[in-house]
């Protein structure tokens, strides 16, 4: 598929213009909507060279591409996985304007992690890709990266807490965590360990949303939906891809625009 950079901003004000139409109509299958959720890599940022002005200008474009998303539905709130093309940009920057918050950090641990080079997140990307040779690991990528031990403590607290309260969880991320969700060599470093301690918890986490793997993708394990979604940048000059999803107490309904694509996902 040929990647259409040109037209994204035009089908990111389409898209918003559509879901911003359905709520005010309250039409099906909006009724309204409760948030918004981007799954990472809403800018390029890597257009030229690695210098201060390439960095100045991927913190304009992402100013940009969040400042269409907040005019265009201006009571929903926005929730953005941070994406390895995202990390162009300053991650002070990216913070100031929410971009990471909320969601699972697949970039945390990465060779594009955003912190210094001394850093612990830093240290720990260069341990784990040494330890994991392409030959043996496919998804030994520098596009790729995984969570942090301290965000996997972090993680493994809230899955905790979740089920002591009989919270349902959905989780989100860039880096797809599940095998058959999209290729290997797209998964995120370390997700063996993640899936792991989410499927300790499949009766409390019901779906785990990602982006990265443009076609998108989608697997079960231990009743557990890893759902990747259609990237808009790959989508026909004259389609779209994006998607709504409806959350009831037994099932989620994904309606698909474009070449989104629509499922209906039973829970445990």
């Amino acid at each position: 598929m040929q990647i259409r950079y040109s037209e994204s901003a035009g089908k990111l004000q389409a898209a918003l213009k559509h879901l911003s139409d359905l709520t005010q109509l309250q039409q099906d299958p909006v009724q309204p909507l409760s948030c918004l959720l981007t799954l990472g890599d809403i800018i390029d940022g890597y257009g030229g060279d690695d210098s201060c002005s390439a960095a100045a200008r991927a913190g304009k474009d992402l100013r940009l591409i969040v400042g269409l998303i907040s005019s265009g539905l201006q009571d929903v709130p926005a929730r953005h996985a941070l994406g390895n093309h995202c990390l162009a940009a300053p991650r002070t920057e990216l913070l100031e304007l929410s971009v990471g918050s909320g969601v699972l950090d697949t970039s945390e641990m990465s060779l594009c992690c955003g912190y210094p080079q001394g850093s612990a997140q830093m240290q720990q990307a260069l341990r784990w890709l040494q330890a994991h040779p392409k030959e043996q690991h496919p998804n030994a990528e520098s596009w790729n990266g995984g969570l942090s031990a301290a965000q996997m403590t972090w993680l493994q607290l809230e899955l905790a807490e979740a089920a002591m309260a009989g919270q349902r969880v959905i989780a989100a991320c860039h880096h797809p965590l599940a095998p058959g969700s999209a290729p290997d060599q797209y998964l995120a470093w370390g997700y063996e360990a993640v899936l792991q301690l989410l499927e300790q918890h499949a009766g409390t986490v019901c779906m785990v949303f990602s982006g990265h793997y443009h076609p998108g993708g989608y697997a079960q394990h231990d009743g557990i939906h890893f759902v990747v979604f259609e990237g808009i940048l790959e989508a026909p000059q004259d389609s779209n891809a994006y998607a709504v999803v409806e959350i009831w107490p037994s099932k989620a309904v994904i309606h698909g625009y474009g070449v989104g694509s629509s499922r209906q996902l039973p829970f445990m």
